[in-house]
């Protein structure tokens, strides 16, 4: 290429190029216009909002309020973090729970109360139509149970507690506000090893909670034979059809007492062994089959024994007994429907002074309930007892009521219920100081005695219990 040509190439390549830029910086130099007005009409916006005193805009009241507010969420915050420091759970599953991350430690909290209306009518004693606290037509409320429940594990989850504090109108069975306060050990293999207050593992009718019973109270002849509960140590083994429980304690109407060598506290053993037919474990904690549930079977045997020797007038003599019981049960539940029987026999040979009794008492129970809707239950019982002694009537009593189970649980349950004596409650006694000796049974069930002479007519009560229950 001549030298001409060189020139004249390089001076076009610079006009090309002086052109490019140019073309360039007009382009920047408009972006650049367009931001600066865009600019300056946020500006000028901010100014105008600034210097509008209206509602619309943030005063500087308004911000030490929202400020405030910060700073209580922060706080709040910190207290939540430190509630959950390590990873600790708190919830509610079948009661309001606090579990620590590596569920070590843990306490659950449940409540009950049953709160009762009741109208009893028994005859008089034959003085003139007698109308008091013993005898006639009488009605009334009572809070027959208001509990507080507390259990959990300790160290790790094969130490585990229960302890259940009652105020109700009847105190506890064990005296001094506890219905029962143990410590359990799981010893692997389905083994596990139970100190301190606990129920007698005998009548399947005991057993069950009283939030989860049939009718509104248990029945008197479980009440005449239950064992309570005792302080003691008992051992309990459980597979998946089989389970067994014995038991040795301090005797029958020893619950919350101090141990003592007047021979108050004498040795007791009782033992109960269940066989699943069908089902599962946990539905028969309860006598009721909800709409839906599992079909089951369950059966049980219990037996205890006992000899107690009490100090008589304060000399040597002794108030002796000699306690053997025996009962049988059986529960079936047909998801939505439940049938239970049971029947139990007793000896009891006793030394009062000079004097002695040899006696064979013996009953029977039958319940069964059926739902008619999805929340509303219908269900009776009938009861028989024999005292096997002249001085009381045999007991015949029918009871037959409706549960209603508002949300479809037993947490809030409305029962109301009938029931009839066939002949006269001067037995009562019996039920009220039961083998036992305690007084805890006659007054809850609402039945009273009559104090006649066998002739009277029945006894009716009927009562409506609304129960709470977390």
């Amino acid at each position: 290429m001549n030298r001409t040509k060189q020139v004249g190439f390089m001076a076009g390549a610079a006009v090309l190029a002086f052109s490019g830029l140019a073309i360039a910086e007009t382009d920047a130099e408009a972006k650049n216009r367009e931001l600066e007005a865009r600019l300056a009409a946020a500006e000028a916006k901010i100014n105008q909002l600034s210097t509008t005193n209206n509602d619309q805009w943030l005063t500087d009241q308004r911000a030490e309020e929202i400020r405030g507010l910060v700073q209580d969420v922060l706080a709040d915050a910190d207290t939540r973090a430190s509630l959950l420091q390590g990873g600790v759970t708190a919830g509610y599953q079948d009661g309001f729970m606090i579990v620590s991350a590596d569920s070590n430690w843990s306490l659950k909290i449940n409540g009950l109360m049953q709160a009762r209306w009741v109208w009893n009518s028994r005859a008089d004693n034959g003085n003139n139509d007698r109308d008091d606290d013993n005898f006639g037509n009488n009605a009334g409320f009572e809070l027959a149970r208001m509990a507080l429940n507390f259990s959990g594990n300790v160290v790790d989850p094969t130490w585990t507690y229960n302890v259940r504090l009652q105020f109700g109108a009847y105190g506890s069975y064990a005296g001094n506000n506890i219905d029962w306060a143990y410590i359990d050990k799981d010893l692997g293999d389905g083994l596990s090893l139970r100190m301190g207050i606990q129920k007698t593992p005998l009548m399947r009718e005991w057993m069950v909670n009283a939030e989860n019973q049939l009718g509104i109270e248990r029945s008197l002849v479980s009440y005449f034979f239950q064992s309570g509960v005792q302080n003691g140590l008992s051992l309990a083994w459980e597979s998946d059809i089989f389970r067994v429980r014995a038991m040795y304690g301090n005797g029958d109407g020893q619950g919350n007492v101090q141990f003592d060598d007047t021979g108050n506290s004498q040795p007791a053993i009782t033992g109960r062994a269940e066989f699943l037919a069908g089902g599962t474990w946990e539905q028969f904690d309860s006598f009721t089959s909800m709409p839906g549930g599992e079909a089951g079977v369950l059966l049980g045997v219990g037996a205890s024994y006992e000899n107690t020797k009490r100090v008589w007038n304060g000399n040597d003599d002794q108030d002796r007994h000699d306690r053997w019981r025996v009962t049988g049960d059986a529960q079936v539940d047909f998801g939505g429907a439940n049938l239970a029987v049971s029947g139990t026999w007793a000896n009891q040979k006793s030394d009062v002074g000079n004097g002695n009794d040899d006696s064979n008492p013996w009953g029977w129970v039958v319940q069964g309930g059926v739902f008619v809707a999805p929340e509303w239950e219908v269900y009776a019982r009938f009861q028989f007892l024999d005292y096997d002694t002249s001085s009381y009537d045999d007991m015949y009593i029918l009871q037959v009521g409706i549960n209603g189970y508002l949300g479809g649980t037993n947490n809030i349950k409305w029962s109301t219920e009938v029931g009839y004596s066939f002949g006269e409650l001067n037995s009562l006694e019996a039920v009220n100081g039961n083998l036992d000796g305690g007084g805890y049974g006659a007054g809850i069930t609402d039945w009273r005695r009559q104090n006649g002479d066998g002739d009277k007519d029945g006894e009716w009560v009927v009562r409506s219990q609304l129960q709470l229950y977390f």
